[in-house]
């Protein structure tokens, strides 16, 4: 009797389990179909139209992405290999997988600003910054300008939703990830 009684709680505790994954899934893929074909204002607050493009290419062969965005006076693209994690604070790439590479551009004002952040063999971050064609010191200068442009490109793109996903749910449940999407 005892036994039966600890495998029902095993099944209940694995069925929640279950649909906390699927809760988080479901949130995370909402998530990113919002942002990605809904790219007007999502909470209705202004009547104005919006333009907005978006357009997401990628490789079968697992190889090299492009996510370009258009809206709302933003204009970025966004080209990596591999896997990369972005910080807690949505500011900063804190790991790339061995070889793999993320790439930002913004045009805005004709200034084209560019932060490239390369993983070597051994799994070291290489940063540079570009202004125009020139590079410059990433620290400061550059490291400052990413803090600046990653919660907006991370909140247009899709780039980093699961994990992002995670962590507000993980913070407030299901109304922490809204209130994200509003964002």
């Amino acid at each position: 009797m005892f036994m039966a009684y600890i495998r029902t709680i095993n099944q209940k505790t694995t069925a929640m389990k279950q649909l906390n994954m699927t809760l988080k899934t479901l949130l995370g893929a909402t998530m990113v179909a919002l942002m990605v074909f809904q790219p007007v204002d999502l909470m209705g607050q202004t009547g104005k139209k919006k333009s907005s493009s978006y357009s997401i290419n990628r490789n079968s062969d697992g190889g090299k992405s492009t996510i370009r965005v258009k809206s709302d006076g933003k204009d970025f693209k966004i080209e990596y290999e591999g896997d990369f994690t972005i910080s807690n604070d949505d500011r900063d790439i804190t790991a790339i997988s061995r070889g793999g590479f993320i790439e930002i551009t913004k045009s805005s004002f004709g200034s084209r600003r560019r932060v490239l952040i390369e993983s070597d063999r051994s799994g070291n971050l290489i940063r540079k910054y570009y202004v125009g064609s020139r590079e410059r010191d990433y620290e400061p200068e550059g490291r400052e300008w990413l803090a600046e442009i990653l919660p907006d490109v991370v909140r247009s793109s899709g780039l980093g939703a699961e994990s992002r996903v995670e962590r507000f749910f993980s913070r407030g449940g299901a109304n922490a990830v809204l209130n994200e999407i509003g964002e």
